[in-house]
């Protein structure tokens, strides 16, 4: 059988420029030895356009050079049975959290990656948007918005950035009045929270979802009681550790199925992308994605 090609789709501005200097180490490491191709993206969205011209019948993996913002834009033009790979070079790389290796440089990693081996992984969807990790709204989506907006001026570590933009959104919530289906349960109430995930990390490296497994066929739903500001301050140390086991406000499903309808249009964030609605269909695509494992690593359970 004919080896496939591998694609690489670099973001150029992931990790403040971290992913371009990947670019050229994976074209000093794969020349002569691998068929392969490395491919810039030039605007929002473009990662999606690359990957979605190619097909099973290519006989190809596709690679997201870059952050979680550039594998979700992969994901988003994938064909089905397409593999897909990451060679994590963002500010967060939240997902590759999910996975246990051994490599501990770049170089290393990009080759374990390149001959590696496929699995079969859940996503998320939301909105018809797919998901590798979460996808989340209230505080965190506000959050989110609030980090992207800061470091696209400054070059700050993403999880100090992080913090600080979970402490000045705490301290103006904005709650969220929601009627939310979860499985056969319909929950109506006030939140100041509420995400879906699919792994266990998010926010360069906070784990909101201590038990959550890609290849379980369902998310790990966590959201959290409208409170005043100062019980907040003491929540979110435990909220973003996963350390909340009976805390009463904190309420945590399992299902493979989620909609949600608030009173007005809110953000919500998936993979650090963040759109804005008012009403908010999920669904797990069990085993939907062929993921491209480094060789011996290992899927946390």
């Amino acid at each position: 059988m004919k080896k496939p090609k591998h694609i690489f789709i670099v973001n150029p501005k992931s990790g403040n420029g971290k992913a371009l200097d990947t670019a050229f180490l994976i074209d000093e490491l794969l020349k002569d030895k691998f068929e392969y191709e490395l491919i810039e993206t030039k605007q929002p969205d473009h990662a999606s356009e690359i990957a979605s011209r190619y097909h099973k019948k290519d006989n190809v993996i596709l690679y997201a050079v870059g952050g979680d913002g550039t594998a979700y834009e992969v994901l988003n033009g994938l064909a089905r049975d397409v593999p897909m790979g990451l060679i994590p070079c963002g500010t967060g790389n939240d997902y590759m959290r999910m996975f246990v290796h051994k490599y501990k440089k770049i170089k290393d990693l990009i080759m374990a990656t390149v001959e590696g081996d496929n699995v079969l992984v859940d996503y998320g969807v939301a909105n018809k948007r797919r998901y590798l990790n979460c996808c989340c709204m209230g505080i965190d989506a506000e959050v989110v918005d609030h980090v992207n907006r800061i470091s696209r001026k400054y070059p700050l570590p993403r999880k100090l950035v992080y913090m600080y933009s979970a402490i000045v959104k705490v301290l103006h919530p904005t709650r969220m009045n929601a009627s939310m289906v979860i499985g056969e349960e319909k929950i109506d109430k006030k939140v100041i929270l509420l995400t879906v995930m699919n792994g266990k990390y998010y926010g360069g490296g906070f784990k909101p979802a201590p038990i959550a497994s890609i290849q379980d066929g369902k998310f790990d739903i966590v959201f959290v009681d409208d409170m005043k500001v100062i019980q907040m301050l003491g929540l979110l140390p435990k909220y973003f550790s996963g350390k909340y086991e009976g805390v009463p406000q904190i309420h945590t499903f399992f299902e493979k199925k989620v909609s949600l309808v608030c009173d007005r249009e809110l953000l919500y964030c998936c993979d650090g992308e963040v759109y804005s609605d008012s009403k908010i269909d999920f669904e797990v695509v069990e085993n939907g994605l062929t993921l491209r494992l480094p060789k011996g690593a290992t899927i946390l359970q």
